[in-house]
């Protein structure tokens, strides 16, 4: 998945799914990258362009195994390698 090609709040939703109802036309659940992954493998590209705090919120899980959809209250389980690359440095990007 390249991260540079979506807003925020639309990768936020792509990656950990969303709740039905918690935005207007979430009619249904749906489930984000980590949980179709579970048990393969992931690869994010242009991690670097991702907010900074969804990148706080990546390595989380890739610390834990654990995530919440966006609107959930309850934890995920995902067990799969990841894998991302970035073309700038981090920590040059300006916020």
């Amino acid at each position: 998945m390249n991260c540079s090609s979506f807003s925020k709040d639309l990768l936020e939703s792509e990656i950990f799914g969303h709740t039905a109802g918690f935005f207007a036309g979430a009619i249904t659940e749906t489930k984000g990258l980590f949980e179709e992954a579970n048990g393969g493998t992931i690869f994010l590209d242009e991690i670097g362009e991702m907010d900074i705090s969804l990148q706080t919120r990546l390595l989380r899980v890739l610390e834990t195994g654990q995530f919440m959809k966006i609107g959930s209250t309850y934890s995920n389980t995902c067990r799969c390698p990841s894998y991302s690359s970035n073309k700038s440095r981090f920590g040059t990007r300006n916020s």
